[in-house]
């Protein structure tokens, strides 16, 4: 966190990925007086820490490859530390996260495409869905 006097304070805790881990961070980020929280955009391990700390936070989360630090020896703290670094001095580029009500209905989508394809068949798009349907109901007309 940079002071308002220009000084930077580090703090380290760990936090685990349930939901009550999760809000505990968020509590400990805005005790702190945090402003702002930025994180890599991993997989989708990334999705659940930001629907927690949305609203309470400027959220940026930056791809992977736009954040890689020199090679050398990695771990979880030091890659912190420098996203961190790159958020107090305006180089991270945010990548695009969708409104909510859009990240929720993709999240609808894929587990109905999901569930289709757990029941014994390829999921059908919504696009495919209509015309095979159309194509069905021609064939018993005649």
């Amino acid at each position: 966190m940079v002071r308002k006097d220009g000084t930077v304070q580090k703090q380290m805790r760990s936090f685990g990925t349930t939901t009550r881990d999760l809000i505990s961070l968020r509590e400990w980020l805005r005790s702190e007086g945090c402003t702002h929280v930025a994180m890599e955009s991993t997989g989708v391990y990334w999705k659940l820490v930001y629907a927690i700390l949305e609203g309470t936070f400027q959220l940026v989360v930056a791809n992977a490859l736009h954040i890689k630090k020199v090679p050398g020896r990695k771990t979880d703290v030091k890659d912190a530390e420098w996203i961190a670094d790159l958020l107090c001095h305006g180089l991270l580029r945010p990548s695009f996260v969708p409104p909510k009500p859009v990240r929720e209905l993709r999240d609808l989508t894929r587990l109905s495409a999901q569930a289709g394809r757990s029941a014994g068949g390829r999921a059908q798009s919504a696009a495919e869905a209509p015309g095979k349907r159309q194509h069905q109901a021609g064939q018993r007309g005649h």
